[in-house]
């Protein structure tokens, strides 16, 4: 199974979520992890058998991030980075981590 992991934060580190990945790689899954940078980061980077996209982030629209359920910055900045993803490849199951950016 392909899967897309969102994460709304930099990658890596998060043990959290490396262990995840970890464990659905073990079981023959190939992981996709979408996520966001503030440093100058690769936008697509192969870590292992994960693919990481990334996306750079303003600091205004990373500070915005605290009330992304008020405010449209944060929901458009995901809504256009995913769709860029979605457009590329095909996912089976998409894996959101953490409950704000359901």
């Amino acid at each position: 199974m392909k899967i897309l992991m969102i994460l709304d934060r930099e990658f890596p580190p998060d043990l959290r979520v490396e262990n995840e990945i970890e464990a659905l790689q073990h079981k023959g899954h190939e992981i996709h992890l979408a996520c966001f940078t503030r440093k100058n980061r690769l936008s697509v980077e192969k870590i292992g058998d994960l693919t990481v996209h990334r996306a750079p982030i303003s600091d205004f629209i990373y500070k915005s991030s605290v009330g992304a359920l008020t405010f449209p910055f944060y929901f458009n900045f995901w809504r256009k980075f995913l769709y860029q993803i979605l457009k590329r490849e095909q996912f089976d199951a998409i894996h959101v981590h953490d409950l704000p950016l359901v």
